[in-house]
């Protein structure tokens, strides 16, 4: 047990940038040298997971050491699991160089100060009331109602989270005069029902909220910026595909047990810049109604939009967790438009166990895959069609090698040659039925607004 700091580390004060102290409770004196840590630019104090002590003076040993290390020149300070602490120390209002504030773990935390807009280097905060320690679900802080309208005057802020504050029931009405905010991340704030509108146009490139309860979502037109969003578990939602079809720039799109998946597949075309989709459907229960609802989730509109996503990287695809795999139908769907069009850049190497396949090589016959492609994994079948368009194109060009000087495409016409790479890829057919079915949903939809 360390109960003073050695005084052989004296020798190293000059050059020491940053310090991180853990169960801090057994260290009963400063060092009288602390003031020479003029250099110092980053500090982290962690609580132990007893009770709090107390020191001379009445304070807790933690605020002593922050109180005695935090100077001016602190630009990072990170304080974790001061589980007692109802407020913030006066400490931290004195760190005007202060860039970055990490406040976790404070399950007692009643309010925030409204002196926070006093600094004003502030481009990082992280807010998390939750405590995970030796748990398997965090518990969250449930006395901290709100934030302070000071928050909105950080004007040099660029991200912002905000974790397991169970009873936070608004964000601050001038939310929008964040006007430098990058990065938000909302997570598991359960009485938080409606989100401030975007009308001011922050320069969000990135936007998570998850495990909440809004009753809506905002239109998020405005945030033409955006580049990565993340909307999980938000169970009362049913307007994801309302609040995001207009954001076609975005690059990263995650949508977990959500309501209006299947509304969005139809849109997916449009998000032409995607490299990362993740899709999963609500998890349901096992009722017979359930998994019949369940059964009948098809992934068949997304295998119409593939074609166009020609920079996306990473695709994963779950159904709900009661049915592990996909329906064959969703199976054949999906491997035929990959077949056509084998997207370049895509990788479906699975690099963990829980990340979903599509288990193409299971309708191999249907997919007119070689009888060894059923041992095959997504990642080799998805790389054998990238060698059959390859050799389709070779072909179509008269330059496969084995066709040298005497080749005979020259007597093919563009129809004839058309036929031939139909028959391997099936890029036509594909599309002559999606156009068909595309008719009859229209025809379906004139019938019935018009009844006569």
């Amino acid at each position: 047990m360390l109960l003073q700091v050695p005084a052989d580390l004296q020798m190293l004060v000059d050059g020491v940038r940053e310090i991180t102290i853990w169960s801090s409770l057994s260290l009963y004196a400063v060092p009288e040298w602390r003031d020479k840590l003029a250099h110092l630019e980053a500090l982290t104090i962690e609580s132990p997971e007893t009770a709090v002590d107390i020191r001379e003076g009445g304070l807790p040993s933690e605020m002593v050491l922050l109180a005695s290390l935090a100077g001016p020149g602190l630009k990072y300070l990170s304080l974790k699991n001061f589980r007692q602490w109802e407020v913030l120390p006066e400490t931290i209002r004195r760190l005007t160089s202060l860039e970055t504030l990490h406040i976790v773990g404070f399950c007692g935390l009643r309010a925030l100060p409204e002196w926070l807009d006093e600094l004003v280097h502030l481009k990082t905060l992280v807010l998390d009331g939750g405590q995970q320690e030796r748990l398997e679900y965090p518990v969250g802080n449930i006395v901290l109602m709100e934030l302070p309208a000071s928050l909105s005057d950080l004007v040099v802020l660029k991200h912002l989270s905000i974790h397991n504050f169970e009873s936070l029931g608004a964000l601050p009405a001038n939310f929008g005069r964040l006007t430098s905010l990058e990065n938000l991340h909302i997570d598991s704030c359960f009485a938080l029902q409606l989100l401030p509108s975007f009308d001011d146009t922050p320069p969000l490139t990135s936007l998570t909220l998850e495990f909440c309860c809004f009753r809506e979502l905002p239109c998020f037109a405005r945030l033409t910026l955006l580049r990565k969003l993340t909307l999980r578990s938000l169970r009362e939602v049913t307007n994801v595909s309302m609040s995001i079809d207009t954001l076609t720039g975005l690059q990263e799109l995650t949508i977990q047990e959500c309501d209006g998946i299947d509304e969005l597949q139809a849109t997916l075309h449009e998000f032409t810049r995607l490299t990362t989709l993740v899709l999963k459907e609500k998890e349901l229960c096992t009722s017979a109604e359930s998994l019949k609802r369940l059964c009948n989730i098809t992934w068949t509109k997304l295998a119409c939009s593939l074609p166009t996503l020609c920079l996306l990287q990473r695709l994963e695809l779950y159904g709900g967790h009661t049915i592990g795999a996909m329906v064959e139908e969703d199976v054949c769907a999906l491997g035929r438009s990959l077949r056509a069009w084998p997207l370049l850049f895509l990788d479906l190497t699975r690099t963990h166990s829980f990340q979903s396949c599509i288990d193409l090589g299971r309708c191999w016959q249907e997919l007119g895959l070689p009888p060894a492609a059923a041992y095959w994994d997504d990642a080799m079948i998805l790389q054998h069609w990238r060698v059959q368009q390859q050799k389709v194109a070779a072909f179509a060009n008269g330059a496969h090698p084995r066709m040298g000087a005497a080749s005979q495409m020259s007597v093919l016409n563009d129809a004839a040659v058309g036929l031939i790479a139909d028959a391997v890829l099936g890029g036509w057919s594909l599309l002559e039925m999606w156009n068909r079915e595309r008719q009859e949903r229209e025809a379906l939809s004139l019938r019935l607004l018009d009844p006569r």
